[in-house]
């Protein structure tokens, strides 16, 4: 199979021979092989594993997976690859930075908001 894992920002890997693929889902875990019929799934957050000639862990947001033939598509908002043990702290340094980002960009929005309101308070009193 060609495994294709893609954000918003890019395509974030391109895979081929990939021999079995395990995914979450809202109803459970799910495994790929390459025979498997077409399937679109919803993807909850969690791991995604798949096996070429070794195994690969990649953590990854909620998303879609689409499999047609041998092409699996899995779009996801997030992903983040790392060796097992090293995982949770890959995760936890990106949480971190994601929730600086968020906190930086309400910062922006309550400065745009004070400013909108300070100039319309200044034209609703007129000249």
């Amino acid at each position: 199979m060609r495994l294709s894992i893609r954000t918003p920002t890019g395509v974030f890997a391109e895979v081929s021979g990939v021999k079995r693929l395990v995914v979450r889902t809202p109803g459970g875990s799910f495994g790929l092989l390459p025979r498997r019929r077409d399937a679109v799934l919803p993807l909850e957050a969690g791991l995604l594993v798949y096996e070429t000639d070794q195994e690969h862990v990649v953590a990854v947001d909620e998303g879609l997976l689409v499999k047609t033939g041998p092409d699996v598509s899995v779009s996801v908002h997030r992903a983040i690859a790392a060796d097992l043990p090293d995982l949770p702290e890959a995760v936890e340094r990106e949480l971190c930075a994601q929730r600086a980002r968020d906190q930086r960009a309400r910062e922006v929005v309550a400065r745009l908001e004070s400013q909108f309101i300070r100039r319309w308070v200044e034209v609703s009193r007129g000249p």
